[in-house]
């Protein structure tokens, strides 16, 4: 089986905690991945909103740094991308630091975390992008980035959508109709993302999930009812949630087991092939 997960926050756990990637500790660790014939992850290197602009870029370098030597011998059947989570340091030295972005391997930029910042509003606000804002999407688009839409305000969503022709995705957001939160992708924004040929990665964030023990089979559910099938990935957001849902309590070692579940549940192995891998990797071109 193979495994592609769009968001994981781990990055930041291994330096703020001092982990490696074979800790116990991380929800996505090292020795949950050697079960499957090929893996490939999208990790995400957050700007903490408590850090302005400068302060913030410093910490994503020793991030970036931090995680190129803890990842510097993973198998070969193991490939490693990154995403930027909030933009605000993009908005000074726009050119130079995207360039550096591209060249660390740094593809996906998620604008926004929470709140406001200088490009426009996160998914607790109502704001959308400002022009600064619109003039960084077109530069990173330019550039060949994926833009993803996970955190930003409906109104910031529908803006980027416009003005991102392909290459963008929500890579950890769930569906609104399944569960009334406000990270929570609308119906219209869900299938407008797959328009635009994106993917939408499932959060396994409890908050984001709904009550019940079958939460997590509603988002799913809800999206196939939506024809979103094969526009669904894993997102799971692991090691950016201080809880994960009882089936995945020990994280990426139970997302075997979870595919088992969707399997009782009536899920083919066609739709398991494409939630684990298919449907991410042909949207990313993931090889």
């Amino acid at each position: 089986m193979r495994l592609l997960l769009t968001h994981a926050d781990t990055p930041f756990r291994m330096l703020r905690e001092h982990l490696g990637f074979s800790s116990p500790e991380l929800q996505l660790s090292l020795p949950a991945l050697y079960s499957y014939e090929r893996v490939h992850l999208t990790l995400a290197l957050w700007c903490d909103h408590r850090l302005d602009g400068e302060a913030a870029w410093q910490e994503i370098l020793a991030m970036r740094r931090d995680a190129e030597c803890k990842l510097a011998s993973l198998p070969p059947h193991i490939s490693v991308t990154y995403a930027l989570e909030d933009a605000r340091p993009l908005l000074t030295h726009t050119e130079e630091r995207v360039e550096w972005l591209w060249q660390s391997g740094i593809h996906t930029v998620t604008p926004f975390w929470r709140g406001a910042n200088g490009l426009g509003g996160g998914y607790d606000t109502h704001l959308p992008l400002t022009q600064a804002g619109k003039d960084l999407i077109r530069h990173l688009h330019g550039r060949g980035m994926w833009l993803d839409i996970s955190h930003a305000s409906r109104e910031s969503a529908c803006e980027m959508l416009s003005l991102c022709h392909g290459r963008i995705l929500a890579s950890h957001s769930n569906f609104y109709a399944a569960c009334p939160h406000p990270r929570n992708l609308t119906d219209g924004l869900a299938l407008a993302v797959a328009k635009a040929g994106g993917v939408i990665g499932i959060s396994f964030v409890p908050s984001h999930l709904g009550e019940g023990e079958d939460a997590l089979l509603r988002q799913i559910d809800h999206a196939c009812r939506l024809g979103l099938a094969e526009h669904l990935c894993l997102g799971t957001d692991f090691d950016g949630t201080d809880s994960l849902p009882p089936s995945l309590a020990r994280g990426a070692a139970d997302l075997i087991a979870f595919g088992e579940m969707l399997s009782r549940s009536g899920y083919t192995d066609a739709f398991l092939q494409g939630l684990f891998w298919q449907n991410a990797a042909r949207a990313l071109a993931i090889q």
